[in-house]
């Protein structure tokens, strides 16, 4: 049996565009595994991310943990317009889902699922629940729809990926979630 790592993070790194109020425009290193990379990685915590982009990845440097580049598709994009009254997102490009397989053998003490566009399907988050002493899930991760025109949107998960979040120790969730 592999030695057991802290922390296994599921869920892809991003390339956010982030439109403030006053029309200004950021661009930045996004995704809930790459935020919570950044939290663990100055703690010297023992962590594994699985995160796939494209080969138009721009945040090598800036990631604490390699992602998996897949050659000849993008890196998932949003697109975060605040001059409303509530957020607006967009979803410009998405990379290829996270599978199983994808996580390897080795167990940890704490697995997250940290989605940000559907990439962790029902079979994935099993494996990440099987690997887990504990596993948590951000509900983003399953909640979040995209529609046609990249809009981002709720709606409910289907029925296997809802048995597989229901086997789940925490989902953190936002009001509209």
């Amino acid at each position: 049996m592999l030695p057991a790592r802290e922390f296994l993070l599921v869920g892809h790194y991003c390339h956010d565009t982030i439109v403030a109020k006053d029309g200004s425009i950021r661009l930045a290193l996004g995704g809930a595994s790459a935020h919570a990379s950044a939290v663990l990685s100055p703690l010297g915590v023992d962590f594994h991310v699985v995160a796939k982009v494209g080969d138009d990845f721009r945040y090598g440097d800036l990631a604490p943990r390699p992602p998996r580049v897949i050659r000849g598709h993008p890196t998932t994009a949003f697109v975060d317009d605040y001059r409303g009254a509530e957020r607006a997102g967009r979803v410009a490009a998405a990379a290829p889902p996270i599978d199983p397989e994808d996580l390897g053998d080795v167990p940890c003490r704490i697995g997250m699922a940290l989605g940000i566009a559907r990439e962790i399907g029902p079979a994935t988050l099993a494996r990440l629940r099987d690997l887990a002493e504990i596993a948590l899930g951000d509900a983003q991760a399953f909640v979040r729809q995209v529609d046609a025109e990249g809009r981002v949107g709720i709606a409910q998960p289907e029925p296997s990926l809802r048995r597989e979040i229901d086997r789940l120790d925490w989902l953190k969730l936002s009001r509209s979630e």
